[in-house]
């Protein structure tokens, strides 16, 4: 996302981060291998990575916004995985995925927006897991 840096607002610094999707905005038929995602997010734009794993901030932050749309389909490979001594199992479909961005950080007057006609990734996954308690599900 260029010379941008974004953590969703609130996310604890330093640490990865993940967002809960709703339901709603995701549409998955596993035995096609197909699966697509629609969402929009708050953002905190740290302007420069440097700045961003940097706790004094220097260069301040800007309130963001991001809106994705993700499509995986076109099955590659179907992989089976069980390992009963970590407790994960799981079938997945390599496939590729096709991703439109939009970031907007408006106190900075920027607007990115990514052309899905280049941005098909070279490896992507979808499937199905049991692990922890539900390994044996």
């Amino acid at each position: 996302m260029g010379l941008h840096s974004y953590d969703p607002t609130g996310a604890t610094p330093g640490v990865l981060w993940t967002k809960a999707v709703p339901n709603a905005r995701v549409e998955v038929h596993l035995g096609k291998g197909e699966a697509a995602v629609d969402f929009s997010m708050d953002l905190t734009d740290w302007v420069t990575v440097p700045n961003s794993l940097n706790p004094a901030h220097p260069l301040g932050s800007s309130p963001a916004t991001i809106s994705l749309h993700i499509v995986w389909s076109g099955i590659t490979r179907r992989v089976e995985f069980s390992d009963e001594e970590i407790g994960f199992k799981g079938y997945f479909l390599e496939n590729t995925a096709i991703v439109a961005a939009t970031a907007r950080t408006p106190v900075q007057n920027y607007l990115l927006v990514t052309d899905p006609a280049s941005t098909e990734t070279h490896f992507a996954e979808i499937g199905h897991d049991h692990n922890g308690s539900f390994f044996g599900s």
